[in-house]
């Protein structure tokens, strides 16, 4: 994966998704997918978005209220009971190891980072890429967006899900990049500090569902 890309000013809240069943719920976590899954979901084909409610019988996969969705701007609510981002990202939380779970680079953070959401806790998990956007903004689809995973001590997950354009490469993207290429299944330690606030755009207007 390369990434060529600067961060764009989209950010999105996704707090309820598809991703609820066992499978995805270990993915979004930062655990092993391959240990237990003989099937894995796919994008398109006989195990595409319209197959996932079949691959994953205790999810949401078949309603219309999953990750990933199409935001149409003049359909969003605004909700003036939505506050700024609380965000507690340090500078100094170590990234544990990068690898390649079959669907995506994932890397895997050590505890500190934390966001809060109505009063409750989400620790940082894990980062990961994809490579277009799953998400699109009024029919658009950005050439990469990144998920950043939280979960909170009930199991819960909230992910933020940043948009990103084409650009120059940033000095964070660079640091991440060095440790690729990766096979599937394939994962190298990093053990190294990273700070995510490099990581957001300047403008922290935000989507919720």
């Amino acid at each position: 994966m390369k990434i060529p890309f600067a961060l764009g000013g989209i950010i999105l809240l996704a707090l309820v998704s598809c991703k609820d069943a066992a499978h995805t719920r270990n993915e979004d976590a930062g655990e092993d997918l391959v240990k237990k899954e003989e099937v894995h979901w796919t994008y398109t084909g006989e195990n595409g978005p319209e197959h996932w409610a079949e691959l994953e019988r205790r999810s949401h996969c078949g309603g219309e209220r999953q990750s990933p969705v199409n935001i149409i701007d003049i359909q969003a609510e605004v909700d003036p009971s939505l506050g700024p981002l609380d965000l507690h990202y340090y500078g100094e939380v170590r990234i544990h190891e990068v690898t390649n779970n079959g669907h995506t680079i994932q890397y895997n953070f050590e505890e500190g980072d934390y966001i809060s959401l109505r009063d409750v806790r989400y620790d940082l998990k894990q980062i990961h890429f994809h490579e277009a956007a799953e998400h699109t903004l009024n029919g658009v689809r950005y050439p990469l967006e990144m998920h950043m995973v939280h979960v909170n001590a009930a199991n819960e997950i909230a992910v933020f899900a940043i948009m990103a354009v084409e650009g120059e490469s940033s000095e964070p993207f660079t640091f991440l990049e060095q440790y690729l290429p990766l096979n599937p299944g394939e994962t190298k330690i990093i053990d190294a500090s990273f700070d995510l606030n490099l990581n957001l755009p300047r403008s922290r207007d935000y989507y919720v569902y």
